[in-house]
């Protein structure tokens, strides 16, 4: 893969990838908020209680349901809250703009996006056919399979980074995350916690487990998503450094001796081949950094490392300038 192939590098818009790395964490919010207002006006008054509307109805997650031929249920369960209290959805979007941003910028929006929904359908292909095999009927709404497995990711890579437990109190996000799982299996072995909820969670975990030790790509099993980066625009190339330029003798008005343009062929040659070189060494070293940044994060880059990002990048930056004028 080419520096410029990476979302890393690219620029959309005239801006570089760098200033939306957030877009999907922030889709998600906004899709979140807005699905959770429109439950709450088509939610049915019964007496003094409140009861689901034909929205929450016809998104939740019933296996039965899905048994019947609705299939959608399997992934809009994860864009629908309990509209009886705002806690959990602010919970949610708490852990999106806290923990979930970081793993997006790791692995980029499209990515990101794309583990995010199939997390989400596994814990509900895990919720259903739990549910078939127990003969029981329970209905799962909210993000809880995919908000898993992205924290759990999100733990793997930063285990020492701090949540404030009640606003005072830090502590460390594998706590929360160890304390979240271990509740998890005492709900479902004590029969307070229903075995289909219990599996959607393990599900969820073990794919976000999987696919950091086995450095899996979604983004990989999708077809193609076009982007303005893969419009017929020739790409810049490349540049380390930039030598004396040689003119071959072709272009040249005088008539050369031949040992003379010989000379300057060889010259053009070996500038070239300098040049791929050090194209070649600066991609080596920045596959090696990208590979560090997708297994421990960037707080375990050395300067040395981010100062490989940041030449490539300003390398990058100038040649798409002086391409651009």
């Amino acid at each position: 893969m080419g520096i410029y192939d990476r979302d890393y590098y690219r620029e959309e818009g005239g801006q570089r990838a760098f200033d939306n790395r957030f877009r999907a964490c922030i889709a998600l919010v906004v899709i979140y908020v807005c699905v959770y207002f429109v439950q709450i006006g088509t939610r049915e008054r019964d007496g003094r209680e409140w009861k689901p509307g034909p929205v929450t109805e016809s998104l939740q997650l019933k296996a039965n349901k899905v048994m019947e031929g609705e299939i959608w249920r399997i992934a809009t369960y994860a864009f629908i809250h309990d509209y009886g209290s705002p806690l959990p959805i602010a919970f949610n979007i708490f852990f999106l703009i806290w923990g979930c941003r970081h793993v997006e910028d790791i692995y980029g929006t499209k990515e990101f996006l794309a583990f995010y929904l199939i997390a989400g359908l596994l814990a509900g292909l895990g919720f259903v056919l739990t549910a078939a095999i127990s003969q029981t009927d329970p209905i799962l709404i909210g993000p809880a399979g995919p908000m898993t497995a992205a924290l759990l990711l999100f733990a793997l890579h930063y285990p020492r980074r701090t949540v404030l437990l009640f606003f005072v109190l830090p502590v460390p996000v594998w706590f929360v995350v160890a304390f979240y799982v271990l509740s998890d299996v005492t709900g479902f072995f004590r029969g307070s916690l229903h075995p289909a909820l219990f599996a959607a969670h393990a599900v969820a975990a073990a794919f976000a487990f999987l696919y950091l030790r086995y450095s899996l790509r979604v983004s990989n099993w999708l077809p193609g998503i076009p982007s303005r980066a893969n419009h017929k625009k020739a790409r810049p190339n490349l540049q380390i450094f930039r030598g004396p330029e040689v003119e071959p003798a072709a272009a040249t008005s005088t008539v050369l001796s031949p040992n003379l343009a010989s000379a300057s062929a060889a010259a053009a040659s070996n500038l070239a081949s300098a040049q791929a070189m050090m194209d070649e060494h600066l991609e080596a070293k920045l596959d090696e950094v990208l590979e560090k940044v997708k297994k421990y994060g960037q707080e375990s880059l050395s300067e040395e490392e981010r100062a490989v990002l940041f030449r490539a990048s300003e390398i990058y930056r100038k040649r798409r300038k002086s391409g651009g004028n």
